[in-house]
């Protein structure tokens, strides 16, 4: 059978791609509260938390009798939490399916190298993300998420999308969703993707409200993504709409 966060009770996420990493780590914890659904999540932060939080966190409590644990920045962890790490995988391996479920994750690095050999070394799961440095990996990250959503994606589009938002994974699968959730093609097209791809100027929020009171609403939309992705506070953007349909009402008064 094969190792799952479901059947493994302590998994290392180390390093790769930062977005993808945290994204496999929530996916870990989320299976295994579905093959454990009396289980609770507790979060910990090895930068501070000690062996005790930790072996409080694993036991038994009052709400269930196990727990998905989500352990973040293992690199960080003290010499008593790593040890109380390794022995609880030691003692887990004997019973996983009674025992709480520990995800580790580790954000690369020689840092805390050590401590990711010990526990795979004490029988805890490695699961490897990817980094996505090179434009090729970038691409096939692009085609992987049109892919899973069942839709095809042109490859200028995809050079595209990675061209400008290459190295900002989390925007890059936004941008993915967005676009399919947006426009029915298929494949999705260049036209497509340059339509959110603006050379992003800096957008204010009396543009956005001016393409609004216009009735573009789709123009306005994909301004007002522009300009949060910028760092304008959507409240701004709000009082902008609204000194412009004051304006109109005034005039129309």
């Amino acid at each position: 059978m094969a190792k799952t966060a479901a059947n493994v009770p302590v998994t290392v996420v180390p390093g790769g791609d930062s977005y993808l990493n945290d994204a496999r780590t929530k996916a870990l914890c989320a299976q295994a509260l579905k093959a454990r659904p009396d289980a609770e999540l507790i979060e910990l932060d090895a930068t501070s938390a000690d062996q005790y939080a930790f072996d409080e966190a694993v036991s038994p409590s009052l709400l269930s009798d196990v727990a998905v644990v989500k352990l973040v920045n293992l690199q960080n962890a003290d010499e008593k939490l790593a040890e109380a790490l390794v022995t609880y995988t030691k003692q887990a391996a004997k019973d996983p399916n009674g025992s709480s479920v520990v995800i580790c994750q580790h954000e690369g690095g020689v840092k805390g190298r050590k401590i990711i050999d010990q526990l795979v070394k004490a029988g805890a799961r490695k699961e490897d993300v990817p980094d996505l440095k090179k434009p090729d990996a970038q691409l096939n990250f692009v085609l992987g998420e049109f892919e899973k959503r069942g839709r095809r994606v042109e490859p200028m589009a995809a050079q595209q999308l990675v061209s400008v938002l290459g190295g900002k994974t989390g925007e890059l699968a936004a941008m993915c969703e967005q676009l399919c959730f947006d426009f029915d093609d298929n494949p999705m097209g260049l036209d497509c993707v340059n339509q959110y791809l603006t050379a992003n100027p800096q957008v204010t929020g009396f543009a956005v409200a001016d393409k609004a009171v216009e009735g573009k609403t789709a123009e306005a939309i994909v301004m007002m993504r522009a300009a949060v992705e910028q760092g304008t506070d959507p409240i701004a953007l709000i009082g902008a709409l609204a000194m412009k349909l004051r304006t109109i009402a005034k005039a129309s008064a």
